[in-house]
């Protein structure tokens, strides 16, 4: 086995630095990503109770508020409790230049109601 000599040592440190460079590329449009998916989420809040004064509660789940570990968020999941028309908040949210999942929420008991109720992040909730 031969020693490396000092340009493959270059050339080595080269391709690491380059690749550490990439990775924070990354990690940075990631973050802008998710932070631009969170905005979008709290105008689509704003949005739906404007459009529905009715609306009780909405909450932000899914992998916007428990990401998973090197995979970015793929959609806006939204929990949506006392919406009269869920379909006119779907269409609202048609326009968005993201993946818009609106959910009817109702706690339940179910495990998706619990998981949502307890970690979900609420983005609108009414004044009694």
């Amino acid at each position: 086995m031969g020693v490396m000599g000092n340009e493959d040592a270059e050339f080595i440190q080269g391709i690491i630095t380059a690749q550490n460079a990439e990775n924070a590329r990354q990690r940075r449009a990631a973050a802008e990503e998710r932070e631009a998916m969170i905005a979008e989420a709290d105008e689509l809040a704003r949005r739906f109770v404007e459009a529905q004064p009715s609306i009780r509660r909405i909450l932000l789940f899914g992998s916007l508020v428990f990401p998973f570990r090197g995979r970015a968020p793929r959609d806006i999941d939204l929990w949506v409790e006392g919406a009269p028309d869920l379909a006119a908040l779907e269409r609202i949210a048609d326009g968005s230049p993201f993946s818009i999942d609106v959910i009817d929420g109702r706690p339940d008991g179910s495990a998706i109601s619990i998981q949502v109720q307890k970690y979900g992040k609420v983005l609108y909730e009414a004044q009694s």
